[in-house]
């Protein structure tokens, strides 16, 4: 059962994009550039207002939009609930 929960935690945090949990990072496109033979060169510098320069990686296609999420979210509470109302 752990398995299967830590399995479906990190799927959720990947297309969710929760910060600090997802594993689609730079370092993670950075493998994929030189590792996959899909050549995926979609990372840039940016400056932010303060002139400091930060690494821009545009968000992946499976990643959620909003309404997706809230889709998914919606769906998963209905879920729960008919599972706890069946206990």
């Amino acid at each position: 059962m752990h398995i299967e929960k830590n399995v479906f935690k990190q799927i959720i945090d990947t297309v969710m994009n929760v910060m600090a949990k997802t594993k689609d990072d730079f370092g993670a496109r950075k493998d994929m550039s030189t590792q996959c033979k899909c050549k995926r060169h979609d990372v840039r510098v940016v400056k932010d207002s303060e002139g400091s320069l930060h690494k821009a990686i545009p968000l992946a296609p499976y990643i959620l939009r909003s309404k997706e999420r809230w889709f998914v979210i919606g769906y998963i509470l209905l879920s729960s609930h008919m599972v706890m109302s069946q206990i």
